[in-house]
């Protein structure tokens, strides 16, 4: 049930890794690996452009290549390519070290993290983050919180209906939260009788103001009935929004009165 669980929870969100090759920061790191007289900047082309002319690296794909050994760097101007092992071996185009500095920019996981990297794209029902409501966007929030832990540590929500559309309180996070609460404990702050009602809360906890006295009544949704003015259910109809509707729903739905 908890892997059925998170599939429901993530059924409306799409997640996949996009490759992220940075060429200038590539090309600013690798400037510290070799002589830079042999790329000194010229009036026709800067350093960073005889770089790019020498080593034909743009993409995570031409970076492959360079790593696979592919012929696909230029030195002599004559159009003929070599590969990077080649190149190691011309000397003139390293410093004292330069050459395994090179090998360690190019090949240490380390040194390759800045400047290749994977960034995760999400989407939600179709859309990017940036095209999504208000409303839509803390479901999206919500249901990625509630994916990555689902059963861990409690689960603490304040006033969900000022950030999350009503139909998904009403379709998927009530029938959620039924079902994690099996598994873990979920406190909600909410002025929606619906959410309340409808989850089949436990405890409830109704707090008071009194000018400078806070006091807190607890009880079970079925603690008294809605004309018995300290029981619980009258509290939830006389401050909670919808809350008559939501207990005659909630009645009918059960077979009771």
């Amino acid at each position: 049930e908890q892997n059925q669980i998170v599939r429901d929870i993530l059924s409306d969100i799409n997640i996949r890794g996009s490759i992220i090759f940075d060429n200038d920061k590539f090309y600013a790191g690798l400037e510290g690996c070799i002589n830079r007289g042999k790329f000194r900047a010229s009036n026709e082309k800067s350093t960073r452009q005889k770089l790019t002319d020498t080593f034909n690296v743009q993409s995570y794909t031409d970076f492959v290549k360079l790593l696979n050994n592919d012929k696909v760097i230029s030195t002599d101007g004559d159009g003929e390519l070599i590969t990077i092992e080649d190149f190691f071996w011309k000397s003139e185009y390293f410093n004292q070290g330069g050459r395994y500095e090179l090998m360690h920019y190019l090949f240490s996981p380390e040194k390759i993290k800045n400047y290749l990297y994977v960034n995760a794209e999400f989407t939600y029902k179709g859309k990017t983050v940036d095209q999504l409501s208000v409303g839509q966007r803390g479901t999206f929030y919500v249901s990625l919180k509630l994916a990555t832990d689902p059963f861990g540590s409690p689960f603490v929500f304040d006033q969900p209906e000022d950030d999350l559309d009503n139909s998904f309180i009403m379709k998927q996070l009530v029938p959620l939260f039924k079902k994690i609460k099996k598994y873990r404990q979920v406190i909600i702050v909410t002025h929606n009788a619906n959410l309340v009602i409808n989850s089949d809360s436990e405890q409830v906890i109704v707090a008071n103001y009194d000018g400078d006295v806070i006091s807190y009544e607890v009880g079970a949704i079925e603690d008294g009935n809605i004309r018995m003015q300290q029981g619980i259910r009258h509290h939830i109809c006389s401050i909670l929004e919808g809350g008559h509707i939501a207990f005659s729903v909630r009645e009918k739905k059960y077979g009771i009165q």
